[in-house]
C-alpha cells in the first residue's frame, strides 16, 4: 500500500505497512561487489521479553532503527514487492497480550503480563528512534509524558531515526473471525490489563495502528470516540498519529465486517472524526469515501486538514522533506 504523495507540493510517496516487530521488513541490499546485505532478524518477542533485560530490548531497537534508516537511504524495496520502498514510518512492536494459546499471534507478542509488555515496548521504541544510549527507566508510568509536549529521549529539533506505531490498539486478541467479531470487556479489564502496555508505549512514541476489534459500547477501535479520547486527552498525546490496520475502515461496512457503517462515506467519516488519521486501505481516497463524506455533510474539509496535519507531522519528524545528507 503506497500513499502516492502530492508531487506538485513536493510531498513524496509513503509506503505503508513497514513491519518492525522482529526486524525491518526489507529486502536485502546488493552492494557493488554483489554482496547481499540483509536485515537482522531477532528471536521472537516472547523469547526476548523472557530475558527481562531492558538493555537487550533497547539494543534490538537500536539495530532495527539503524537498519530501517539505512535501507531507506539506499532506496531498498520492502519484502512485499519491488514497487514499495522501505519507509521511515513503520509498525512495531506488537504489544497485544498472550492471554489465550489459541490467539494465532502469540509468537509475535512479548508476554501475558501488562507491565512486562509495556516495559519491552518502551525500551524497544527508545532504541529504534535513535536513543540507544540514554538511561533506561526502572519505573513505569501509566500516563504519557506527551502531556508535557515531548516524549522521553526526544530533543528539540532533532530528527527521529524512524517513527514506529504500536499495534494493535486495542483489545486485539484473536485471528478467527477478526473482521466481524464484536466482543465485550469490563472497564476493570480494560484499565488493568489491555491498556497499560499502550500507556507505557506512548511514552516513547506518538503513533499507533488501530485494530479490527470492536467492543460493545466502545465501537470499532478505528472509530472509537472513547479510545480517541484516552490517547489524546487522558494520556495527553495531542499529536498522536493513528493509522488503521489493513482494511479496518473498509471493514466497518463490508460484508463479513462489523456492520458499524452503512456506506463508505459513513465509514470514512467515523474513522476520521474519531482520530484515525491515515487509512491503510481504499476508503478514504480510492473509492472517494472522504469526498462523499464531505459532500453529504458528515465531516468538513477542516476535519481532513486535522488528519493531514498529523500525517505531515510524522514526515517532518523523520526529516523526509530535507536533504539526505542532513
Amino acid at each position: 500500500m503506497i500513499d502516492t504523495g502530492v508531487p506538485r507540493l513536493e510531498i513524496p510517496p509513503m509506503t505503508n505497512l513497514i513491519e518492525l516487530n522482529s526486524g525491518v521488513s526489507s529486502s536485502c541490499y546488493i552492494d557493488e561487489s554483489g554482496k547481499s546485505l540483509c536485515p537482522t532478524i531477532f528471536p521472537a518477542p516472547l523469547t526476548m521479553a523472557a530475558s527481562f533485560n531492558r538493555t537487550l530490548w533497547r539494543a534490538k531497537g537500536d539495530v532495527v532503527g539503524l537498519e530501517t534508516r539505512a535501507f531507506n537511504n539506499l532506496n531498498v524495496s520492502r519484502i512485499y514487492g519491488p514497487t514499495a520502498k522501505v519507509d521511515l514510518f513503520g509498525f512495531g512492536p506488537d504489544i497485544n497480550l498472550v492471554l489465550d494459546p489459541r490467539n494465532g499471534r502469540n509468537g509475535e507478542l512479548p508476554s501475558e503480563d501488562p507491565f512486562l509488555t509495556g516495559e519491552y515496548a518502551f525500551e524497544y521504541l527508545q532504541g529504534m528512534k535513535g536513543d540507544p544510549s540514554s538511561s533506561s527507566s526502572s519505573s513505569s508510568s501509566s500516563s504519557s509524558s506527551s502531556s508535557q509536549g515531548k516524549r522521553e529521549g526526544e530533543g528539540e529539533g532533532e530528527y527521529l531515526r524512524v517513527s514506529s506505531g504500536l499495534k494493535h490498539f486495542s483489545f486485539y486478541q484473536y485471528e478467527t473471525d477478526r473482521f466481524g467479531a464484536i466482543g465485550a470487556i469490563t472497564a476493570f479489564d480494560a484499565w488493568d490489563t489491555y491498556l497499560p502496555p499502550f500507556a507505557r508505549g506512548f511514552n516513547a512514541t506518538n503513533a499507533a495502528m488501530c485494530s479490527y476489534t470492536s467492543i460493545t459500547g466502545l465501537g470499532p477501535s478505528c472509530a472509537s470516540p472513547y479510545l480517541n479520547k484516552v490517547v489524546r486527552e487522558y494520556w495527553g498525546v495531542k499529536d498522536a498519529f493513528v493509522t488503521s490496520d489493513c482494511g479496518a475502515i473498509l471493514n466497518m461496512y463490508s460484508k463479513g465486517g462489523n456492520g458499524y457503517a452503512s456506506s463508505p462515506a459513513a465509514a470514512a467519516a467515523y474513522g476520521l472524526s474519531n482520530g484515525t488519521n491515515f487509512n491503510a486501505g481504499i476508503v478514504y481516497g480510492a473509492i472517494e469515501g472522504l469526498e462523499q463524506a464531505v459532500a453529504s455533510g458528515l465531516i468538513t474539509v477542516q476535519d481532513i486538514d486535522v488528519a493531514l496535519r498529523h500525517n505531515l507531522n510524522q514526515r517532518f519528524r523523520v526529516g523526509i522533506f530535507d536533504p539526505l545528507e542532513k
